[in-house]
């Protein structure tokens, strides 16, 4: 079943959208406050907050134990995702997680959320 032209658009737009702030977060690191997630949390209950999170450690770029397949990350990327996965569920017990269709971004979503 083909989704609808809109729905296209304005998946492309919030990808778009995520690129620039990416860009925009990168080119402005230094200027940006470090927040908490109890912080976040504060400010999760007037707005909506989006986290962007990098995969784990990638297993063609280490000598690392992989966790499968060179295309996915290492045993070690599987464990910090999972740990960080913990302390983010303990303040979000409730969040959408959305990855693309890398191997290795897709095991860092499941290992970081559990599911």
């Amino acid at each position: 079943m083909m989704k609808p032209r809109s729905s296209y658009s304005k998946t492309a737009f919030i990808l778009l959208f995520s690129v620039f702030l990416v860009a925009a977060v990168t080119k402005a690191k230094s200027s940006l406050p470090d927040i908490t997630l109890e912080q976040a949390k504060e400010i999760n209950a007037d707005n909506t907050v989006i986290f962007l999170f990098r995969h784990g450690e990638r297993c063609d770029r280490s000598d690392m134990p992989c966790y499968s397949d060179k295309s996915g990350i290492t045993i070690t990327g599987t464990e910090k995702a999972q740990q960080e996965g913990i302390k983010f569920a303990t303040i979000f017990s409730e969040y959408d997680i959305y990855s693309s269709n890398a191997v290795r971004t897709i095991q860092t979503a499941k290992f970081f959320s559990g599911k």
